[in-house]
This record gives structure tokens, C-alpha cells and sequence, in this order.
């Protein structure tokens, strides 16, 4: 007899396959309870393109969405050829380390020299030009930033320079 697992479990499997041959370090989880069932998805210190490529595979197994105007949950994705949750949940986790990175990229890049050197402390730091929190700043900014990619850009290109230099030296 066959071990026969679950439509979500299923999904969780072949989502979290495809995050191992695509070299993303990930962490998926699925989950069943009354009236639907879900899988989760987390990634670690990925910049917005590589969340968005995984947000737009890992949708395929969700069978459809909440409409919260008529509090009702519609499927418009349901697919016969492969196995889905009602749920599908993407979050992209940042370490201590990237967040002090993004930090100190945005004292250094919008001139806050008032603001304070630690990470920790920036929850604190209010940035009055722009009416948001320090924390608020390093989250938008590891979405994606106010003007496209702007940390994820400075940091391709200060990695591309480092390389060269080593490569010079």
C-alpha cells in the first residue's frame, strides 16, 4: 500500500524542490485545518527580484483568493495537474546582519548623520523628511527601495568592485 500525502503537503514538497535546484535557501511548511490549508514559504536575505520569482512559482499552488468586498474566497486558480493549498505565503526574512547593512547604507546614502549607528536603535529614529520610522526605512528598503533597488543596486555594484579589485591585486 502506498503512503498517499495531502494536496498542501504535496505542494510544500515541490515548492520546496524547486527552491533547492534554484539554489534559494528556504524553509517550507504546510499546514491543514478546519475549512483549508495553507503552506508557507521563508526566505532568507533575498533581494526583491528572487521574492518576487518565488512568489510568482509558489502561487501556482495556491487554488485561489480571499474577496474580502463579498467575505468570500473564490477559486480562480484551480488546477487538476498539480496539487494546491488555499493559501500560499511568501516572506523573505532578514537577518540582523543585512538589516544593520541596509542601515548603514541609508545613513550613508540619504545623510542621516544624526541618526544613530546601530541598527537596533533605528526603530527609535524617526527620518522627519520622509515621516517614517528607522525600521520602516530598512524594511522598503529591502523591498525594493523608494526608487526602484536602490540598496540592492549599490550593493551589486560595490560587489562588482570589490571582485575587480581583487582580481587587479
Amino acid at each position: 500500500m502506498e503512503k498517499r500525502i495531502n494536496d498542501y503537503a504535496a505542494a510544500a514538497k515541490l515548492i520546496r524542490q524547486w527552491l533547492k535546484a534554484q539554489g534559494i535557501q528556504g524553509n517550507v511548511r504546510s499546514e491543514g485545518y478546519s475549512m483549508g490549508s495553507s503552506v508557507n514559504v521563508v526566505i532568507y536575505d533575498q533581494n526583491p527580484e528572487v521574492r518576487a520569482k518565488v512568489e510568482a512559482y509558489a502561487k501556482q499552488y495556491q487554488y485561489g483568493h480571499f474577496n474580502g468586498m463579498e467575505d468570500i474566497y473564490e477559486y480562480s486558480n484551480s488546477r487538476k495537474d498539480i496539487p494546491q493549498a488555499k493559501f500560499v505565503f511568501v516572506r523573505n526574512e532578514l537577518s540582523d546582519a543585512l538589516k544593520q547593512e541596509i542601515w548603514n547604507f541609508a545613513r550613508n546614502y540619504y545623510d542621516l548623520n544624526d541618526a544613530p549607528v546601530e541598527y537596533a536603535k533605528a526603530g527609535n529614529y524617526r527620518v522627519e523628511d520622509w515621516n517614517i520610522w528607522g525600521s520602516d526605512l530598512v524594511y522598503r528598503l529591502a523591498q525594493g527601495g523608494f526608487n526602484q533597488n536602490e540598496f540592492w543596486d549599490n550593493k551589486a555594484v560595490a560587489a562588482q568592485a570589490a571582485e575587480y579589485i581583487a582580481k587587479a591585486a
